[in-house]
């Protein structure tokens, strides 16, 4: 009996802080597994309800989930944020666009602004000319200015109306180019409309013109044609366009 007790008693010595420790784990996974839950809770704005068979294995779970929950909110932030730097690049490609259009647009329009005044200027000036010399020498002082990097010469039809002469030139224009040839010649003056020669057009090349790359602008009044502007246009930047629309008012001011 007395063997029986001593065995008893060692027993509880040893048992007793063992269950103590249990217990203590026990509480210590609890409150490990209320942390982790009230953490994914705080992180992911949701409640979070995991169940496990016991603490260990709720903690584990709740571990668990919470990890693939934050993988899976980790790649949910990546690609928001790739589509957040996309929106952002295509903003601002669409601002640069705009603003180069803007600033495009100014140079356009001062250009324009600057063209009708020297083509006013030029106007005002031919209609105080006493005579043709005078009027050529204003024709050479003021196109250089307009027709920028573009040689030409303005032709006139003679009074027997079977020959053109060269009245003015200016610019880099060809020195091989006639000075007189015939009206059937241009094939701006045989049409009554603007012609280029030859160059990227792959159009027919008039024959008073050496060069490959020409406009010819026939010069038409009332009483009928008066001649014709030739522009050589082998080094200028100015488009296509842009020079039509000068070519036709520095026409309309000259004749």
């Amino acid at each position: 009996q007395n063997v029986a007790i001593s065995l008893m008693t060692v027993m509880l010595v040893l048992v007793i802080p063992l269950v103590l420790s249990v217990l203590q784990i026990m509480r210590a996974l609890k409150t490990a597994r209320k942390m982790a839950v009230d953490a994914a809770t705080n992180v992911f704005r949701e409640p979070v309800v995991v169940a496990g068979r016991d603490e260990l294995d709720t903690l584990i779970t709740t571990i668990q989930f919470t990890s693939e929950r934050f993988v899976s909110h980790t790649q949910e932030l990546e690609s928001a944020r790739n589509a957040l730097a996309r929106q952002h690049e295509t903003m601002e490609r669409e601002v640069f666009e705009r603003t180069l259009e803007l600033q495009n647009a100014l140079v356009d329009t001062e250009r324009q602004a600057n063209e009708a005044a020297r083509l006013a200027e030029l106007n005002e000036r031919l209609q105080n000319c006493q005579n043709q010399e005078e009027a050529g020498r204003v024709i050479t002082t003021f196109a250089p200015g307009l027709f920028l990097g573009i040689g030409g010469r303005l032709s006139l039809i003679n009074a027997s109306r079977n020959l053109v002469d060269t009245f003015v030139r200016w610019g880099d224009t060809p020195e091989n180019s006639a000075s007189h040839f015939d009206p059937e010649a241009c094939w701006g003056l045989r049409r009554n409309r603007l012609h280029y020669s030859g160059g990227d057009n792959h159009d027919v090349r008039c024959e008073h013109v050496p060069t490959a790359n020409t406009l010819c602008v026939p010069l038409y009044t009332q009483d009928g044609a008066l001649g014709v502007l030739t522009l050589d246009l082998d080094k200028t930047e100015m488009s296509r366009h842009d020079i039509e629309q000068l070519s036709v008012r520095f026409s309309n001011q000259v004749t």
